[in-house]
């Protein structure tokens, strides 16, 4: 075929002209259907391939069903005239699916004037059998064909009385005048997944054309990264050799190759993939059965590598929770199923890397943990009973021991059940504020709570803000009002010590309260700290004094005589001048 072309001068392509087209969607192209039983028809595929090519429509043996037997069908092309072209070529765009064998099939065939005879296509089938395998496109050059118009050629269709099956779908045709043929491109060596983090990635292709190659591309695609090509160099005749680059474990590639003829058509290779990679630890294995502990032994084959293994990490449910430099570790366990995997980590020429991780191993466990502790905070100088309850802690008295952190003595510890214990705790003054751990170890069993208790700082302690008023009079009775700053409960009790006698409370708002009080006349004349019970915490207060009662005031004569002496001279006076004032008025002065 290349001879062929090269004798009729067809070297120096250009892009192609297209002279018709019928893409079949809008309308049937002209196309004829005849011969026996004449089955060809237009319309919408529904069986085959369910569709045409550039949409819904085409031509097919039959639209909705498998053809039928004892076939001689044939489908004309229209009377377009081909005279004066240079180098007119047929393109077929198809799609069949016959009997395979030797009595179903197709073809397309020429008139010589005399009889129909098949017409052989460049670089394809003469005869179309089995299976298309999808959509093809086959081209049908026509300058020697002898035909000066298309109603000449025709696409022919055989079937046996056997077996039917899907038949020949037709999604378009093109009459071009031009070299419309791509580059054939076929992949000869690939990488495939691989260790080699340098690379780079060995590719080799052979391109053929009908007419010359201009450019072969290496093109890809490394993880999410944007469309990356590279120019293969030739090799040797037809032969295009390249690579692709090194790249970091996890890296996946997709590429494939592209050819550009003269005539600037594009041939595509099929698209390849692999991945860059440091292979994962094998044979994780874990303890068949329950496991009722805190961990759990874990054990793996290390991965066959060209590289060195510094260490490995443990992935508990997606997240790190060990490493070992051995192929064994005791991984610890957090729920009632975990799922444990093994990645190694690598040193390599290009730096240290993490591999994949292993296959997946499920643990049944009962990890042994620590549920509930109240209360969960306490301030620094308080002394408190902490009670601890958990879960699977196995607790034995006398074998227990908590640690809370420094500054924070454990007083005293009482088992209550396998489960809890009650813990007497004494924070130092010097207790830092913040969150601390509670690791509770009862015999060769460890269990901890991170942030399960918190020292918080003085400012927030709980206490009595204020009291109004500040003192209580000996023998008298009083309304005294208190306010705190935490929430007051509905019953709160308050106690002044010794001779005061708190009669009945009312709640004014959250956080303050009026107590009426009775103070004895015995009581003791000093000052006392105000304690207010609330349910979980005693609160103190600013000092309040009892004091004696003030003395009753006295008459003084002495005192009284004095004013009374006064106005003995004043008042007269005033009289002698009313008179005077009187007696001008009524004389005109």
């Amino acid at each position: 075929m290349i001879a062929w072309l090269l004798a009729v001068g067809w070297v120096h392509a250009a892009p192609p002209i297209t002279v018709w087209s019928a893409d079949l969607q809008g309308s049937d192209g002209g196309l004829e259907s005849g011969g026996d039983p004449g089955q060809w028809a237009w319309g919408t595929i529904e069986a085959g391939p369910g569709e045409g090519i550039d949409g819904p429509q085409g031509w097919a043996t039959r639209l909705d069903r498998v053809h039928m037997n004892n076939a001689d069908d044939r489908l004309t092309l229209p009377q377009i005239d081909i005279t004066g072209r240079d180098h007119p070529v047929l393109v077929l765009t198809h799609w069949y699916d016959f009997e395979p064998g030797d009595d179903d099939f197709g073809q397309v065939e020429r008139w010589d004037g005399d009889t129909w005879t098949a017409l052989p296509s460049l670089a394809g089938p003469m005869v179309f059998d089995g299976s298309s395998e999808g959509w093809r496109t086959d081209y049908y050059p026509l300058s020697d064909a002898d035909i000066d118009r298309l109603d000449a050629l025709r696409l022919r269709f055989f079937a046996d009385a056997a077996v039917a099956r899907d038949g020949w779908v037709v999604g378009a045709m093109e009459l071009v005048d031009g070299d419309p043929v791509p580059p054939e491109v076929t992949i000869d060596v690939a990488p495939e997944d691989t260790q080699d983090i340098p690379g780079p990635h060995v590719v080799e292709a052979r391109v053929q054309d009908n007419v010359a190659v201009e450019t072969v591309r290496l093109v890809w695609f490394a993880g999410a990264g944007e469309r990356a090509e590279v120019e293969l160099e030739e090799a040797s005749p037809g032969v295009y050799v390249g690579g692709l680059p090194g790249a970091e474990p996890g890296t996946s590639f997709v590429w494939w190759v592209e050819a550009v003829d003269a005539a600037e058509n594009v041939g595509v290779s099929d698209t390849r993939s692999f991945r860059v990679y440091l292979p994962a630890p094998t044979d994780l294995t874990a303890p068949e059965g329950r496991v009722v502990d805190s961990t759990v032994p874990l054990e793996w084959t290390a991965p066959i590598t060209l590289w060195d293994i510094d260490h490995y990490d443990i992935y508990r449910d997606g997240e790190v929770v060990a490493t070992s430099v051995d192929t064994t570790v005791e991984a610890p366990v957090a729920t009632a199923t975990d799922s444990f995997t093994v990645s190694a980590h690598f040193a390599t020429d290009d730096g240290d890397f993490e591999g994949d991780q292993s296959r997946p191993v499920s643990v049944a466990a009962y990890p042994p943990a620590i549920l509930r502790v109240a209360p969960a905070a306490a301030w620094p100088g308080d002394t408190l009973n902490v009670v601890v309850q958990g879960r699977y802690l196995l607790l034995e008295a006398g074998s227990v021991e908590v640690d809370v952190g420094p500054e924070i003595d454990v007083l005293d510890v009482e088992v209550i059940d396998v489960d809890t214990l009650e813990v007497q705790l004494r924070l130092g003054p010097g207790a830092d504020p913040g969150t601390r751990a509670i690791d509770v170890t009862s015999g060769v069993q460890w269990v901890t709570a991170d942030g399960a208790f918190e020292v918080r700082t003085d400012a927030t302690r709980p206490r009595i803000e204020a009291t109004a008023p500040g003192f209580l009079v000996r023998g008298a009775r009083d309304t005294l009002r208190v306010r705190t700053n935490v929430p007051l409960p509905d019953d709160p009790r308050l106690d002044l010590g010794p001779g005061v006698v708190v009669e009945k409370v009312r709640i004014i708002n959250d956080y303050t309260a009026e107590f009426t009080v009775a103070v004895a006349r015995d009581a003791p004349l000093d000052n006392r700290i105000p304690e207010l019970d609330i349910g979980n915490r005693l609160l103190v207060g600013p000092p309040l004094s009892v004091r004696a009662p003030q003395p009753t005031t006295e008459t003084n004569c002495a005192t009284v005589a004095a004013p009374v002496a006064w106005l003995g001279w004043l008042l007269p006076g005033a009289a002698a001048v009313w008179f005077r004032r009187r007696k001008d008025s009524l004389t005109g002065r």
